[in-house]
């Protein structure tokens, strides 16, 4: 089977790729335009990135380079996007309240606690249960967010909480 222009020029593009993400996390690596061109810029920044690496300075990607990149790449892509989300509340129509308690309150606890910060609120005893003090917190953090102040966190006002604790 041929090796193709189009097959090359895809490995390529994938080369410089993976030099152009690892270079976002390391500012000994050049960054580099992913075109599918193996020009002098992209050589030298296979030069870079074998010197910073301790490999044989060639410009070449040859197989310990490709694998060491390979492997930086992928810690590269760990650092760089969005850590998996962990579904904590179990379904639409769940709802937690007073009298309430276990994981779920706990992760609710330190949630508040932490907005409360931001609104200069005494801080909850996180103990996993929903007592009068996290009760009172729902209420509170329920009328700064214009829901109605119930006491109960349902699916709309727990993904309002989580929203508005992404961006704390």
């Amino acid at each position: 089977m041929t090796y193709t222009d189009w097959q090359r020029t895809e490995h390529v593009r994938e080369l410089q790729e993976y030099l152009r993400t690892v270079a976002l996390l390391d500012n000994n690596h050049r960054e580099l335009a992913v075109d599918g061109i193996f020009g002098p810029e992209t050589a030298e920044a296979v030069r870079m990135y074998q010197q910073a690496n301790n490999l044989p300075v060639t410009g070449q990607a040859d197989s310990r380079t490709w694998e060491r990149l390979v492997r930086d790449y992928s810690d590269a892509l760990t650092l760089i996007t969005n850590a998996v989300p962990l579904a904590v509340f179990p379904n639409a129509p769940f709802s937690i309240r007073a009298g309430d308690n276990g994981n779920i309150v706990y992760i609710l606890q330190a949630m508040l606690n932490t907005l409360g910060e931001a609104e200069g609120l005494e801080s909850l005893v996180i103990n996993g249960v929903y007592d009068d003090a996290t009760e009172n917190h729902v209420r509170l953090a329920q009328q700064i967010s214009g829901f109605p102040k119930t006491g109960v966190v349902d699916r709309p006002f727990w993904d309002h909480l989580a929203t508005w604790y992404n961006h704390a």
